[in-house]
Formats: structure tokens, C-alpha cells, sequence
């Protein structure tokens, strides 16, 4: 058996030409099966015949499937480009950097540039987001399951022998159950729990990528409905029973059906790895509709599975103490460096006027921060003319935020182009005492 690899890597911007020649993945992994295929079925026709006597190049809508044993180093990756939200801190000294991956409103998710190896070649991939992403234990592997669209690829032949593998800078420990808790409405639920299994999906629109001109996408797909279905199998016994009724008839106690009641709770998975505990894994699920369903067979042990759908009402709490509302947050701590695109992007200069009606505001702190990585930030402060230059900004969505004591803060949005850009913001005078 030959090479059978996965490379990986955050774009700059959306399908952009990668010079594989000269590219480094962040990392290789080695994985169970993936599945890379240009959905390029061509359109045949009849004319009136029996048989097909007409055939084009049809439409491409490029998607792939890779699966695999998930790791503490490699799945953030996973993470980013599933979630829309990312922040990233630098561990002290020799410590562990954190990562935070959570769930918002914004449409557009990173894509990546990645390689996949089959024995003799590689497929080399542009534009790749995840669509679908699915985490599974039972009493072996933790395993992942991602579901990919792409835009379009490249293939070359390659020597196994010699090809360049990258190699992580920390140990490749695949997860265990054993290495995995689960807290539900915060505390050990009862029994014994067989197995977990978390599946989400982006439902990225694909269809609205392709048009006239084109047989491949030729933007990036918009992110719609975030749909998260989780999965808990546990033990009907004593000391699960009440957990049970809980969740089917929707209040803490009860014994039969509220009359308008439905259960939320958080459910948290931890992971902590037996043969190294500096390096952590917390994913939260702050607010889940719970439904129960149970039966049985004959003299079988009766088994209960939990199902939950998570909401969008929930809050989690970052690192540095602030909170979010969200329906999914993870937090990986690993030695990894920030998650981060391949290349250096064309940037561009943001020249921002701010003025309060006809005042030129001095003083005004302009902030732009990146849609897609909110660590990315870029700001300065208002000149007498109520100017501001912020140099060297990566083109892109950003968030803008203006604000100066005295006047209300300014929050808007602004997509950075290559050519001139000029943001005019009008602050508003804050009442007194306000």
C-alpha cells in the first residue's frame, strides 16, 4: 500500500491559486478513508431516440468526505472551518496555547487550501469548506466523519518514498473513550453512558454558486441553517430514571407531561488525554431541547437514548472572561500556533472620515476586525482633520467599530477592496451624564 495522507491549510481568500510547488499544509494526517470527487455527471440527451445521441460537460458542484481517529493537535482545524468564530491565545512561556471556536450569525466560513494522497498521486484542493461535521465514541476511537465542498483541483503524481511529510510538533495520541467525560445539565449523569455522537451541518448553498460562464463554483458558499443534533446512549436503571422522566415530560420532578414546559440544559463533553493531561478539549453545548426514547425487547437491558437539539440562546464564557451567546463553543488547549491563512493577501489602505453633523471628530479610535478571524484587528485614532489611515489592511469583510467619550459608539460593517476605500462614520453626541 502507498501514500494515503491528508494535508490541510486556512486560504486568504476564497479559492485562491495556490502554488502547490512552494505550499506547506499546517500538518499531514493519516486517515481512515476519504473520498474527493468533481460531481461532474455530464448531460446526455435523446433527440427522440432510444439511445443517447447528444453529450456535454455538465455542471461541477466538487465535494468530498474524510474520516478518521480525532486527535488534540489536528482538529481544531475541523473546528474553524465548521464554526464561524475563532480566538486565539498564546500560551506563557512553554505553556499551552488556547484555542476557541464558537458559533454566531456570520455566513461566511474559512476555506482551505488541502492535499489528499491516493498511493501514486495527489488530488491538490482550493477552496474546500466543511459542510458537514460529525464527532462518534462508543467504547473505542473517538472518531470524525467531515464532509467537504470545494470549488475546483489539481492532481500530480508523486513518489511515496521521498514525498515530504509534515510532522507535528507534539505527540499523535488518537482519543479514547476513556479519555472522555460528559456532564449533562451540569453534573455526572447517572448509569453508564455507551456512547456519544455529536452531528452538525452548515447547509452550505452550493446552487447559488455556479451560474453563466462557469461549470465550477465561482464564489464562496453562503453558510445557512446551523443544524447541531447530539446523541447520548445510557443505561434505563435507578439512578438514571429520573434523568429520564426529566427530559420527557419537561420539568425537574415531574411525573407526568407539563402542561407547557420544555427542559433546556447544557451538555458538556471533556477530554483529557491519560497520557498527557496538559493538553484539554472542552466542548459546550450551553442550551438543549432534550427528547427521550426508550424501549424494549424480549428480557434485553432497556436502553435510553437522549437525543438533543441545541439552541442559539445559551451562553458560553471565553478565556478572558467574557461571554457569548451561542449554540456551540470548543476550546482546545495544545501547543499549536494560531489557525491561520497559507500566504501573506493583497492589502490596501482604509482612510476613515469621522464627523459628529458638521464637527470633524479628533481623537476617535476607528477598529476593524476581520469577519472571519476576529483575532485579526487593525485600528487608529482620528487626526483634527477627523481622519484616520490604517495601513496595510488585508482585503475583506471587517467589523467597524468607531468610538470617543462623549459620543455614541459606532458599529457598522465594511469590505475592504483593492483599490480606494474610504469609510465615512457620523457619531452621535451622547446625552449628558450618559
Amino acid at each position: 500500500m502507498g501514500l494515503r495522507i491528508f494535508g490541510l491549510k486556512m486560504e486568504n481568500e476564497y479559492g485562491e491559486d495556490c502554488d502547490f510547488s512552494n505550499w506547506t499544509p499546517d500538518w499531514h494526517q493519516e486517515v481512515s478513508s476519504a473520498d474527493f470527487k468533481l460531481g461532474d455527471d455530464p448531460n446526455l440527451s435523446t433527440g427522440g431516440s432510444r439511445m443517447y445521441k447528444r453529450g456535454r460537460a455538465g455542471v461541477m458542484k466538487p465535494a468530498g468526505t474524510v474520516e478518521g481517529q480525532v486527535d488534540i493537535p489536528r482538529i481544531g482545524h475541523y473546528f474553524r472551518g465548521f464554526l464561524d468564530q475563532y480566538k486565539f491565545t498564546a500560551g506563557s512561556g512553554s505553556g499551552m496555547n488556547t484555542h476557541e471556536f464558537w458559533g454566531g450569525e456570520c455566513t461566511r466560513l474559512a476555506s482551505f487550501a488541502a492535499t489528499q494522497t491516493y498511493d501514486f498521486f495527489q488530488k491538490q484542493i482550493i477552496g474546500a469548506m466543511i459542510d458537514a461535521l460529525k464527532l462518534e465514541v462508543s467504547d473505542e476511537f473517538l472518531t470524525f466523519s467531515s464532509d467537504w465542498v470545494y470549488k475546483t483541483e489539481s492532481s500530480e503524481t508523486i513518489d511515496s518514498e521521498n514525498y515530504n511529510r509534515v510532522k507535528m510538533d507534539e505527540t499523535d495520541i488518537p482519543l479514547m473513550f476513556y479519555d472522555v467525560k460528559v456532564k449533562l445539565n451540569n453534573k455526572d449523569p447517572e448509569g453508564v453512558q455507551t456512547s456519544f455522537t455529536f452531528e452538525g451541518k452548515n447547509n452550505l448553498n452550493v446552487d447559488g454558486t455556479i451560474g453563466l460562464g462557469a461549470r465550477h463554483p465561482q464564489k464562496i458558499a453562503v453558510a445557512q441553517q446551523r443544524e447541531i443534533d447530539l446523541s447520548l446512549v445510557t443505561t434505563l436503571d435507578e439512578d438514571t430514571m429520573r434523568t429520564i422522566l426529566d427530559g420527557e415530560y419537561g420539568e425537574v420532578g415531574a411525573m407526568e407531561p407539563s402542561k407547557c414546559q420544555i427542559l433546556k440544559v447544557p451538555l458538556e463533553l471533556t477530554v483529557d488525554i491519560c497520557e498527557d493531561p496538559d493538553r484539554k478539549m472542552i466542548i459546550l453545548f450551553p442550551e438543549c431541547l432534550l427528547k427521550v426514547e426508550y424501549d424494549f425487547s424480549d428480557s434485553d437491558t432497556i436502553e435510553t437514548t437522549i437525543n438533543l437539539s441545541t439552541m442559539g440562546t445559551g451562553e458560553a464564557t471565553l478565556k478572558d472572561g467574557s461571554k457569548v451567546v451561542t449554540d456551540m463553543y470548543v476550546r482546545i488547549e495544545n501547543k499549536q500556533p494560531a489557525i491561520k491563512p497559507a500566504t501573506v493577501t493583497k492589502k490596501s489602505t482604509v482612510t476613515a472620515n469621522v464627523t459628529s453633523g458638521t464637527t470633524k471628530v479628533e481623537g476617535a479610535t476607528v477598529k476593524l476586525t476581520k469577519y472571519t478571524d476576529s483575532t485579526e484587528t487593525y485600528s487608529e485614532t482620528t487626526a483634527a482633520t477627523g481622519v484616520a489611515t490604517i495601513s496595510n489592511v488585508p482585503l475583506g469583510k471587517y467589523k467597524v467599530e468607531v468610538s470617543k467619550t462623549g459620543y455614541k459608539k459606532y458599529t457598522g460593517t465594511y469590505t475592504v477592496i483593492d483599490g480606494t476605500n474610504n469609510l465615512d462614520v457620523k457619531l452621535i453626541a451622547s446625552a449628558a451624564g450618559s
